[in-house]
């Protein structure tokens, strides 16, 4: 036999079986002796984007966001393309042309007029911002900081929409909603709090120094403290 394999043209049966059991044991040996295999890739999940609650599931007044944003960059801004802005997406706010404000069925009546109350504020809020001419008293100016107990329902709201991830205009418009109502309650830790956001997201930035001076300074004259 042995002559018969040496001078065969193919290789023996034999070959075959010894060829597959090494290629059999040789991962296991391999390992064994310290040759690690590759590790199996393992896909990681795409990362759940927590949703954020009304009134920012969705932007209600975007050309107003991005006009914002322009200021507080130092850019001018078209006093035509404002008037536009402010008639078309807060004057639907103001309506009450937008969808209603959701609610929870289980808060009290009082609760949902504080959070329909908060939405419209801000609005109100951003308008100040970009026509200070026709709307530039609304932070202190607004009707509802003079009803007894509801600047401080309204800050409930307020602190809660400012814990929320929002994006950098919308979050710097809730810390500055929050300075008035937060004054006339007498929460100065909430008025330090708003405005060391203000200054961390816009650092050494101007517009934004004067935006609060003034703010501050609005709500001390209209709601003067003994």
């Amino acid at each position: 036999m042995k002559g018969n394999f040496a001078r065969s043209g193919k290789p023996h049966p034999c070959f075959y079986l010894i060829a597959g059991c090494v290629a059999f044991f040789l991962p296991a040996s391999a390992q064994t002796a310290g040759e690690a295999l590759p590790a199996p890739v393992v896909e990681k999940p795409a990362p759940v984007e927590t949703p954020i609650p009304a009134p920012y599931d969705r932007p209600r007044m975007p050309m107003t966001d991005v006009l914002i944003h322009e200021l507080i960059k130092g850019e001018p801004i078209n006093d035509v393309q404002v008037k536009e802005v402010i008639n078309r997406e807060f004057g639907k706010v103001w309506n009450n042309k937008e969808d209603p404000f959701p609610v929870d069925p289980k808060d009290s009546k009082e609760v949902r007029s504080a959070k329909y109350q908060t939405w419209i504020y801000l609005a109100a809020v951003k308008a100040s911002f970009i026509d200070i001419e026709n709307h530039g008293g609304w932070p202190t100016g607004y009707g509802k900081m003079r009803e007894e107990g509801f600047p401080a329902r309204m800050l409930v709201e307020l602190k809660a929409l400012a814990a929320l991830p929002l994006d950098k205009v919308n979050r710097t418009m809730v810390n500055f909603s929050i300075i008035t109502p937060a004054w006339i309650s007498g929460d100065r830790e909430a008025i330090a709090k708003s405005v060391k956001q203000l200054n961390a997201d816009w650092p050494n930035n101007p517009y934004i120094a004067r935006k609060i001076s003034r703010t501050k300074g609005m709500a001390e004259s209209m709601f003067p403290k003994e």
